[in-house]
């Protein structure tokens, strides 16, 4: 199974995406978002997704923030519907 975490617009230096630490599948952290792959329950996908955090440490240019999640089976058969979760900035 594969999940992409997509960063919109990418991130920037002052923030992150934190993918928890005990994790067995492999994974990839990048100015665009993230991506986990792997060979696993779905329950202990669900486990992971619960657990990522995003962190900005400094005030951004912009007032919007959007992070979509797909995954896809190990077949590439079976994809899941985007998440979409939009976090607007009040300063």
């Amino acid at each position: 199974m594969d999940c992409t975490l997509t960063a919109k617009p990418p991130l920037s230096n002052t923030e992150q995406i934190i993918l928890p630490d005990d994790i067995f599948q492999e994974k990839d952290i990048t100015k665009e978002g993230a991506m986990i792959s792997g060979m696993d329950t779905i329950d202990s996908y669900q486990r992971i997704l619960r657990q990522i955090a995003y962190k900005s440490i400094s005030p951004v240019t912009y007032v919007d923030r959007a992070f979509i999640l797909s995954c896809n089976g190990a077949d590439e058969d079976v994809y899941t519907n985007e998440i979409r979760v939009q976090v607007r900035f009040f300063y």
